[in-house]
């Protein structure tokens, strides 16, 4: 994930925030109920996480985690825009 959505000025953007909620929640998942071993770098706009492994379990947290990114992107196609990259 990078970038801002710009929907509101910093810090008042409940579309940033939704979004950061809903990428930040599988990482927790996957590091307190699943034990994963993960790299997360959190910056300015960016979020980017490495696994150890991807099990059926963590498969489910993550598409779903993309299934409400995909379904913001389609209510906000012009704040928020979702690429798949395998």
């Amino acid at each position: 994930m990078k970038g801002h959505a710009g929907l509101a000025e910093a810090g008042k953007d409940v579309l940033c925030a939704a979004v950061s909620s809903i990428t930040q929640t599988p990482i927790l998942g996957m590091e307190e109920h699943l034990q994963r071993h993960l790299k997360v770098i959190v910056g300015e706009g960016v979020l980017q996480v490495q696994l150890d492994r991807a099990d059926e379990k963590t498969q489910l947290l993550l598409m779903t985690m993309v299934s409400a990114i995909r379904q913001l992107a389609g209510e906000y196609p012009q704040n928020v825009r979702f690429e798949e990259q395998r």
